[in-house]
This record gives C-alpha cells, structure tokens and sequence, in this order.
C-alpha cells in the first residue's frame, strides 16, 4: 500500500510539473510551481525508499535526500505565491537573495550531519536524531511556509473573477497538505520523537497535487488546460518505458550478472529511466 501510495503521489506530481513548466519556460509562475510539484514527488519516493530501508545507514542516506528537498520546498512554495501570476522570476531581490543564501547554508549543515545526526529503524519506523543546527532548517520552512500563507490569504482577499477561484483552490490544498505534512514530518518526529504518521505523509502531499490538478482543469489554472488531455497518452507512454526498463534491469542482472538486486535500487534505476523520458525534448 505504502508503494502505490508513493507512485501514484510522485506520478502526479511529476506529470504536473513537466506540463506546467513546458507551457511557459520563461514564467516565475510556472518554473515555481513546477519546481514545488517536483519537489513533492521526490520526497515522495525518498520518503518511501528511507522508511523501508533494510539498514539504518540506508535509511539515513534517503533521509538526507528527504531533508535536500525539504530544505527547497518551503522557499518553492513562497516564491511561487509572490510571484503568481506574474511571469517575473524577481519580486524582491534582497529578500530572494537571503533566502537563496540560506537554502546553501541548510543544504551544507545537511551534508554535515548537522540538521539530521542520525536514523535508526525502530518498530519498523524511522525515528530521526537531531543534529544541533535542526533549527536553522526549521526556522526556514516555518518562515517561508507561514509567509506564503499570509501571501496567499491576502491575495485572495484582493483578488476578483477567475484569479479568486485558482488562489480559493491553491490555498485549501497547499495549506491543507502542507500543513499535515509538517506536522507528520517535522514537529512529531524532531519534538516528540513520533515518527508513526511519516509513512503516510504523501498521502497530504497528494491531496495537494489532487486539488491543484482540479483547479487546473475546472478553473484553468496558469492557462495549462489544452494540454491536459495529452497527459494521458504521455503517461502511458512513461509508464511502458519504466516497466520495460524495470523488467530489463531484472532480467540482467539476475540471468547475465548472476547478482540479485533490491527493491530500492529497482526504484531508483526506473526513477532514473523516468527521469531522462521526462527531460528528453518534453
């Protein structure tokens, strides 16, 4: 279940993203809510592949991944709020370079293991050590989370027609999502030291992906409903070419290498094969 739950979360938000970005390459708009939508599907699949991890090393290494795009989800999410539906990439250079700077300082205290110190798999549950700088990551997704927030109600209380309808739809499902997430993710396992609701976190994350997805075809969010309809064909397009590539992996390694390989690293190499269709002139 976990495993459905983990694809079809990625999927969505994976095939969101490449559609809103292709629409309009040169928009703030859209490179921010495509960089948003990507970054929830690679939690996703990180946050599946930590869980289930056979070793606590493993488990810690996914674990870093999760905190990589953590680390970029709250400013995404903030930036995408301060410039929708403008098409400028700069709303305020100062405070973009701030949090630019920052977001580099997190990724090196990460890479030090200094936000996360350690995983150990207890009840078949993650449960995170802290590292002594968790704050300074905590402070950013709070801050930038709770900002775009306040962006987003106040732009909705201004807005009128149209533009009330798609920030009425991308407030309950970002707020909503995010929010449980948070709670899940960050506040129950770092002050509380639960970390039984982690495993369900993408279930938050796609009730996120299903709203947005509702809004852009009911209200025609950033103008991306023309292309919608041929998502279906793209995915099932997407979908042949990771089964094909698993089960290649599968049968060469297994029948010409002689060598078994484990779930996770099937995962990845199909993620991988995703990824290069995705970019492949999209």
């Amino acid at each position: 279940m976990e495993l459905v739950i983990s694809i079809l979360t990625s999927f969505i938000s994976f095939t969101l993203s490449l559609f809103v970005y292709s629409k309009n390459t040169k928009s703030g708009t859209h490179f921010y809510f495509a960089a948003l939508l990507f970054l929830i599907g690679t939690y996703t699949i990180c946050n599946y592949l930590s869980i289930n991890a056979s070793t606590p090393h493993d488990s810690f290494v996914w674990a870093k991944f999760i905190l990589y795009s953590s680390i970029l989800t709250g400013p995404s999410f903030y930036f995408f709020v301060k410039t929708f539906p403008s098409s400028e990439f700069i709303f305020n250079k100062k405070i973009q370079l701030v949090i630019l700077i920052w977001i580099i300082v997190n990724m090196l205290l990460a890479s030090f293991d200094l936000i996360f110190a350690s995983v150990q798999i207890v009840n078949k549950s993650p449960v995170i050590a802290p590292g002594p700088l968790v704050a300074s990551f905590g402070i950013l997704q709070v801050l930038t989370i709770l900002l775009g927030a306040i962006e987003l109600i106040l732009k909705y209380r201004k807005s009128k027609g149209i533009m009330k309808l798609q920030l009425k739809y991308i407030t309950f499902g970002i707020l909503t999502g995010f929010g449980f997430a948070l709670i899940s993710t960050i506040i129950l396992p770092m002050l509380f030291n639960n970390a039984s609701f982690i495993f369900i976190s993408p279930l938050y994350l796609a009730l996120t992906g299903i709203v947005i997805a509702f809004a852009i075809i009911r209200h025609r969010l950033l103008d991306i409903r023309a292309i919608v309809a041929r998502s279906v064909a793209y995915t099932l397009l997407l979908t042949i070419i990771g089964s094909f590539y698993a089960v290649d992996v599968f049968i060469i390694s297994n029948y010409i290498f002689k060598s078994s390989i484990s779930q996770a690293q099937v995962i990845v190499y199909v993620l991988l094969a995703l990824f290069i269709a995705f970019t492949f002139q999209p």
